[in-house]
């Protein structure tokens, strides 16, 4: 195979490199490489190549000169990355591909590095920020995604889309999200993590102070958001004052109890006298 391969000048060859660079969208240059992806180059000992034999792209043995028909991945050449399959460039390829530096997202067989938004793969659902997968963050994205825009959980960069919980913003607040996204419609209560808070319209309300039943029933005593288990004493629900136990109200407990020295009888929870 003669050095041609990778530097000629003829016309034909600067024709199928320009095509390539459209069918890249985006003009990926080196200084792109360095400033929108902190991997380096994929790997020095492939370059992406054109053969004028055959009309296709390879990705050459920067050392033999030779095709590397064993290698799928992404290699490098000057216009941009590209999706190797067996040492061929695949310019139908769309979609999340991985090399030794990270996963990346694909168009037209070309890593996009303007890219955001959520991807898919056998693996899941996936942030991707700036043509890579986003595995440092972990957060709410704001997207649309799934028909809507909305407010989706990331954990280590997928997106959480079967998954129930407590996430924290940006600002530190922190979110009740179901499937996913948050619930901005949900008022209740929500246990995560050993944690059992006080939501208001999806949102954790850590002002929130008082007495709230929870989807199973019991009443429990809030202070600032969270259920207060050290809570021991007489608190108000709906009209009505209840014995509280440790955070609980004691609805299956009836007889005496003494408050603050004062002696209180009790019905089935509820302070009668």
């Amino acid at each position: 195979m003669t050095q041609s391969i990778f530097a000629s000048k003829s016309r034909k060859v600067l024709a199928v490199l320009l095509s390539a660079v459209l069918l890249c969208s985006v003009a990926l240059m080196a200084v792109v490489h360095s400033t929108r992806s902190s991997a380096a180059t994929p790997t020095a000992l492939l370059y992406v190549g054109y053969n004028e034999e055959d009309g296709n792209w390879y990705a050459y043995n920067t050392v033999t000169g030779e095709i590397d028909g064993s290698y799928t991945g992404i290699a490098a050449n000057e216009n941009g990355w590209w999706r190797i399959e067996r040492g061929k460039v695949n310019f139908d390829f769309t979609g999340l591909a991985q090399n030794d530096n990270g996963w990346y997202y694909l168009e037209n067989g070309c890593v996009n590095f303007e890219y955001e938004g959520i991807v898919s793969n056998q693996n899941g659902y996936w942030y991707v920020r700036y043509g890579t997968v986003a595995f440092d963050y972990t957060g709410f994205l704001y997207v649309y995604f799934q028909g809507e825009y909305g407010y989706w959980y990331v954990r280590n960069g997928q997106v959480l889309i079967r998954e129930t919980g407590i996430g924290q913003y940006d600002d530190g607040s922190l979110w009740y999200y179901e499937n996913g996204k948050i619930n901005f419609d949900y008022n209740g209560s929500y246990t995560y993590n050993g944690v059992t808070y006080k939501i208001t319209e999806g949102h954790v309300d850590d002002s929130f102070s008082g007495m709230v039943q929870n989807p199973d029933g019991s009443i429990t005593r809030f202070d600032n958001g969270k259920v207060n288990r050290r809570y021991n004493g007489i608190a108000r629900y709906n009209g009505k004052s209840y014995y509280v136990r440790r955070g609980t109200a004691k609805t299956n407990y009836t007889g005496k109890i003494i408050v603050n020295g004062k002696i209180y009888s009790v019905q089935k929870g509820v302070i009668v006298g």
